[in-house]
């Protein structure tokens, strides 16, 4: 059913025997051509028939699928708190459902039990990697902060996850020594990385060290191409040195919806 095909689906699962679709998997795939189709009632009368096992809590959210297609929006958000609570005290079942629920379009209730499934140690690691995905698709640097703030907690000596902790902590506001650190041990650790030295400038330049980070950055001009990180970092340790004009040029091909809403902010003012 995840074809695209979901009408077909739906013909050839309706020309099953009862007993073969009422039960898992069968019962799921029914219910996901009724999905594809929109056949919200059917989707309502499927969700409350069959034995769908183990797989209760699918049942229950394809039935609140199904009551928020119908405009049934009280009965819809009472299932969707049952799965929340009920996700409160099972991780697994938080980690399961939000992918579930994401790729129903259902993202405010999918991050909402990632973070749920972030607070358990086994599954944090998954959990976090999910939510920073979804932040940086929707271009928001502070939840993508969050997430890896928490992901630097777990792996604090994985060098690309200090990386983005430190770049997201200065561009939020939120730096601090603990982001300064890691930029710097980073860079310390690995000078031919070009993506750790645009994060160390950043953070130079946004500690007020704007010098400094121009000093950093001024012998790798020839290698803007190499890096998109380094040429926008370059572009803005140029403006914060009062070399505004040189900073438009290097700014001038990058393109604002590639970057944050805050970077684009950055960018803007330069421009």
């Amino acid at each position: 059913s995840g074809t695209g095909h979901g009408s077909a689906a739906l013909r050839w699962a309706r020309s099953l025997p009862a007993d073969l679709t009422g039960h898992p998997p069968v019962v799921v795939a029914v219910a996901d051509a009724l999905r594809l189709a929109g056949d919200w009632p059917a989707l309502r009368d499927w969700s409350a028939s069959g034995t769908w096992e183990k797989l209760d809590l699918v049942r229950q959210a394809y039935a609140a699928l199904a009551y928020r297609g119908l405009g049934a929006t009280d009965r819809a958000d009472e299932l969707w708190r049952g799965l929340r609570n009920s996700s409160r005290v099972n991780g697994g079942q938080a980690l399961f459902l939000a992918g579930l629920l994401y790729t129903w379009g259902w993202k405010d209730e999918a991050v909402e039990l990632w973070w749920l499934a972030a607070g358990r140690p086994a599954l944090a690691l998954n959990a976090l990697g999910a939510l920073a995905r979804h932040y940086q698709v929707q271009r928001d640097a502070d939840g993508e902060f969050r997430a890896f703030r928490q992901l630097h907690d777990l792996r604090a000596h994985d060098p690309a996850i200090a990386n983005n902790f430190a770049y997201l902590a200065a561009l939020t506001g939120s730096g601090g020594p603990l982001a300064s650190q890691a930029a710097r041990a980073n860079h310390e650790r690995y000078p031919d990385n070009l993506n750790y030295l645009s994060t160390y400038a950043f953070v130079l330049l946004r500690d007020g060290r704007a010098a400094e980070a121009l000093a950093l950055l001024e012998p790798m001009a020839t290698r803007l191409g190499d890096s998109p990180s380094l040429a926008f970092t370059y572009g803005l340790v140029l403006a914060g040195n009062g070399r505004r004009a040189e900073a438009r040029t290097v700014l001038a091909n990058i393109d604002p919806e590639s970057l944050t809403t805050r970077e684009a902010e950055l960018l803007n003012a330069v421009r």
